[in-house]
């Protein structure tokens, strides 16, 4: 089935975060299925789940900083994405304080 099945997701734990001077820097592993090219990142309340949470970037790199986090507690969420747009998400989320 080849590029028909969804995409692998980034290595367990290794999807983590801080913040320091307002800004949170997520980082994380590279997914193990070669098909994944892009990352789609996601932050919500605490409150919130996965499918409630807004997208806040698409990006092609291992690293993001969100410097439009507003002062809270927010949970980020990962998922890997293939070049057919399909994707998979992450079986965890890192949340903290900002």
């Amino acid at each position: 089935q080849g590029n028909r099945l969804p995409p692998g997701p980034v290595p367990a734990g290794s999807f983590i975060g801080y913040e320091a001077g307002g800004t949170a820097y997520l980082r994380w592993g590279k997914a193990i299925d070669i098909g994944v090219v892009r990352y789609q990142l996601k932050r919500g309340t605490v409150a919130q789940t996965h499918a409630e949470a807004p997208i806040i970037e698409v990006v092609d790199a291992l690293t993001y900083q969100d410097k439009l986090a507003p002062v809270g507690t927010w949970r980020y969420w990962i998922d890997s994405l293939d070049r057919l747009d399909q994707l998979l998400a992450h079986r965890g989320h890192s949340a903290w304080t900002s």
